[in-house]
């Protein structure tokens, strides 16, 4: 009976350590996602064509914004590539989702062991990668599109101005609501 005891004690110890170990490779791979956008962004940085979709500005209940800010505030390390693909260039803007966004219960004290695991998957396994098409140096309106990745599995979006209509309008509901 006493060995039942100790074994059981031995492994609950383990599985501390086990979730600290757990944390220690989430933070690192956060940190190596991080850096990968930073020099995706630093390298991209004077193209035109990111220039050019940073800068859209949107209006809100009067209030103005850009599409980088917009960006900033949804995606966590949000990250800008420009490639081609089918003979056009397309700017992609892409990242994991905010767990704030996400709308989890990210109250670390009061999450069980299961909530932290369900946490902790819908953050590093959401994704969303929103496509700006060109033609030369225009970019192609109609053309934009998103699509959403949870667990491997991509969801398309929307096309053309409504790709961008809810994000905008959730980032303006945002931004008035913080002036207050």
């Amino acid at each position: 009976m006493l060995f039942v005891i100790t074994a059981v004690l031995l492994l609950a110890g383990c599985s501390d350590q086990v979730n600290n170990l757990i944390d220690k490779a989430a933070n690192i791979y956060d940190k190596i996602e991080e850096t990968d956008a930073k020099i995706s962004n630093t390298i991209s940085a004077f193209n035109l064509k990111v220039q050019t979709v940073k800068r859209l500005e949107y209006e809100y209940d009067g209030d103005k914004f850009t599409l980088n800010d917009v960006f900033n505030y949804f995606l966590d390390h949000p990250k800008w590539e420009v490639e081609k693909v089918d003979g056009f260039e397309v700017l992609i803007v892409s990242g994991g989702i905010k767990p704030e966004i996400l709308g989890l219960n990210l109250d670390k004290d009061n999450e069980s062991s299961y909530d932290k695991a369900i946490t902790k998957y819908f953050t590093e396994s959401s994704k969303v990668a929103f496509i700006f098409p060109f033609r030369d140096d225009t970019l192609l309106p109609d053309e934009i599109t998103y699509y959403f990745e949870v667990g491997g599995q991509k969801i398309p979006g929307e096309n053309g101005s409504a790709a961008l209509q809810e994000l905008t309008r959730i980032y303006g509901e945002y931004k008035k609501q913080t002036k207050k």
